[in-house]
């Protein structure tokens, strides 16, 4: 049962107190800011100017009666809006506030976890509306982080692998908010391609292999969409390569190597390797042949280490047989008895 005892200051009473009961009337010296802010939000969808959000009569109560200070200052506000970023965003140059969504603040606290560990268990909580609504961002950050090594325990992994599920599931929701809603930043097609590249680089059980390509399906339509009117696109050599390597992207290569040529000039001899190969894995030989190409012209000026890389891959690629010949001799130091 309830037992009540008289609680003196100074008594060296040695019990311990659970709670102590307080006049109702002394309640409001305990309420927290934003729990007067957000009634007063409740006027806007979205931006509130901090004037009106001032003449809030909740508010103006709040500083006078339970704080007992002046209003504060726009600088105030703003130290406190940044202080407690992940409910609210302020605009200094609009003298603006809004109170984030859940799926902001959702994405927010994604954004800060760095352990597999600790993104499968929030992942795993969250509903699945929640996630379908996330800042692309946010699930980018999320599969990175889940796809880092982490705990060996059997219920680690199975729960990082669940968590990694349900993430692939949604992913067509996050892609179709960044595409449909006014306020959100639509992903770029380097960011498109690098989420499918690690997508598909998960490995598992059959249930997660049918999510991954799934969802790798999905992101792929979402690139080549972008790809079939695009005259330039945000994707460098390294880029080219990834999204070749992905499947059924050997169909578009010859659309690739339109979009790609104008990186090669400006590109390292690593990244065209990184290209040869790429392309020479999936046999998209009009890559291969204007990568070699190229790569075999760049030679002159480079150190002989990677003249021998560069004839190595152009071997293996199996094209340009007699320049490569010509060019032994060059690189013969430099390689080793496995070399083709």
């Amino acid at each position: 049962g309830l037992r009540m005892v008289q609680h003196v200051e100074g008594s060296g009473s040695n019990c311990i107190v659970d709670f102590a009961l307080l006049d109702f009337a002394h309640m409001f010296k305990f309420v927290e800011l934003e729990e007067v802010l957000r009634p007063a939000m409740a006027v806007v969808q979205n931006w509130m100017p901090l004037d009106l959000l001032k003449q809030d009569a909740n508010v103006q109560a709040y500083f006078s009666n339970i704080l007992g200070v002046p209003m504060w200052d726009d600088d105030d506000f703003a130290t406190y809006f940044s202080g407690h970023f992940d409910v609210w965003e302020y605009c200094a140059e609009l003298r603006s506030v809004r109170l984030r969504t859940h799926e902001e603040r959702l994405g927010l606290e994604l954004s800060s976890m760095n352990t597999p560990e600790q993104m499968a268990q929030r992942v795993n909580n969250a509903a699945p509306e929640a996630l379908m609504r996330l800042p692309w961002r946010a699930a980018q950050h999320a599969f990175d982080v889940l796809s880092r090594k982490g705990s060996s325990g059997v219920s680690s992994l199975l729960t990082t692998i669940d968590a990694k599920k349900k993430l692939m599931s949604v992913l067509g929701g996050i892609l179709a908010t960044a595409q449909t809603e006014a306020d959100s930043v639509t992903p770029p097609l380097a960011a498109i391609v690098g989420l499918a590249h690690q997508v598909h680089r998960s490995t598992g059980d059959p249930e997660l292999v049918r999510a991954r390509d799934e969802a790798v399906e999905l992101l792929l339509r979402s690139a080549i969409a972008e790809l079939a009117g695009a005259q330039d696109v945000d994707l460098d050599l390294a880029g080219f390569a990834d999204l070749l390597s992905l499947p059924g992207m050997v169909k578009q290569s010859e659309r690739l190597l339109q979009l790609m040529q104008r990186h090669f000039p400006n590109s390292t001899i690593h990244d065209l390797l990184r290209l040869l190969e790429s392309a020479a894995s999936v046999s998209a030989m009009g890559i291969v042949e204007f990568t070699a190409g190229f790569l075999f012209a760049a030679l002159g000026h480079a150190p002989a280490a990677d003249v021998c890389l560069a004839i190595t891959a152009i071997v293996k690629a199996g094209i340009l047989d007699a320049q490569c010949a010509a060019a032994l001799p060059h690189c013969a130091p430099h390689m080793t008895i496995n070399d083709p």
